[in-house]
């Protein structure tokens, strides 16, 4: 009975390691950026997000708050995009969703503009959101979400960074949600129904507005594939983002935060821990009770979960391989 408790154990371990190693149910992409320095190998938990590195794009192993490897982007046209995944990974429709990274911006400079993150394929037609910072006209840069289909932007949120947010070598953690929807009053254009984005950065809540005309989208559909390091829509000047990511997820179905919290200060779990299995074992001056009836062989019970386990196991190598 012991060895069948003991191989139950087993399986239980690779059935959670077969699946796609997230830290919830909701993340469906994490990058911690772990592999050799320099590599151009970028890994992401779920298996199904194969990310491809551009131009110099690279895993870098220093200045790291979480004591590992982080991304580093520092030149042109330097970026990584997933191909193009037919599955639920950013099938957003009218779901919630949440972004959120470490980031750390390569200079201080309030005239350099970096684009970020993207979502979604222009040249398909597919509607599209840009994260990106514009260099602004006092002092320190605008942070800008915008969603466009074709050469229409539908729909625009605008927050202009503080000292302290915008600055060279630190790393902050910055976080983007899409909430439901949101009723609002703008002049001209009166009430309309807009995406309702919540912004974070460290943790702390940041009040910023709608500043398109609508009308605005309000379900996106499946958005294909997303891009780190520049803004990726072709209707848009390229803007490459210069600077460092860290720990990068993607959490689709949530709103994780509508008010003001605390950051985690160590990396996303890659899978659920197992709960450690307690055993009782009868004391040996007890005496073992044989079962009634017809008994069920437990070398047969046996055979079958050797079996079971052993195709867990290939399952899991095959997608880890």
């Amino acid at each position: 009975m012991k060895k069948i408790i003991s191989l139950l154990i087993i399986l239980s371990c690779l059935i959670l390691s077969a699946s796609a190693n997230v830290d919830d149910s909701y993340t469906t992409s994490l990058l911690h950026y772990e592999g050799i320095n320099g590599s151009t190998t970028f890994t992401d938990e779920n298996p199904l997000n194969i990310w491809d590195a551009h131009n110099g794009a690279y895993i870098y192993g220093e200045n790291d708050p979480f004591w590992g490897n982080n991304s580093i982007f520092d030149g042109i046209d330097d970026f990584i995009d997933t191909q193009e995944n037919t599955g639920e990974t950013f099938n957003l429709s009218t779901n919630n969703w949440t972004w959120d990274t470490r980031i750390s911006f390569a200079e201080n400079d309030s005239e350099y503009s970096h684009g970020i993150w993207s979502m979604g394929q222009y040249a398909i037609g597919k509607r599209s959101a840009i994260l990106l910072i514009k260099k602004g006209s006092y002092g320190y840069p605008f942070l800008y979400i915008t969603f466009y289909n074709s050469d229409v932007t539908y729909g625009q949120w605008r927050y202009q960074l503080l000292p302290g947010e915008y600055d060279e070598n630190n790393f902050h953690h910055l976080q983007i949600s899409r909430c439901g929807n949101i009723s609002l009053y703008t002049e001209p254009y009166g009430w309309a129904e807009y995406v309702n984005m919540f912004l974070f950065i460290d943790g702390v809540k940041r009040d910023w507005l709608p500043v398109a005309s609508p009308p605005w989208y309000t379900s996106f559909g499946n958005m294909l594939n997303m891009t780190l390091g520049r803004n990726d829509a072709a209707h848009v000047p390229n803007i490459w983002f210069q600077g460092k990511l860290d720990e990068t997820r993607f959490s689709n179905g949530i709103c994780r935060n509508t008010e003001s919290f605390t950051p985690e200060i160590e990396p996303y779990p890659s899978m659920p821990s197992l709960p450690t299995p307690t055993i009782t074992v009868p004391p040996p001056s007890e005496t073992r009770k044989e079962p009634k009836g017809d008994a069920v062989d437990e070398d047969y019970i046996f055979y079958i979960l050797l079996f079971v386990a052993g195709v867990l196991g290939f399952v899991y190598f095959y997608q880890n391989r």
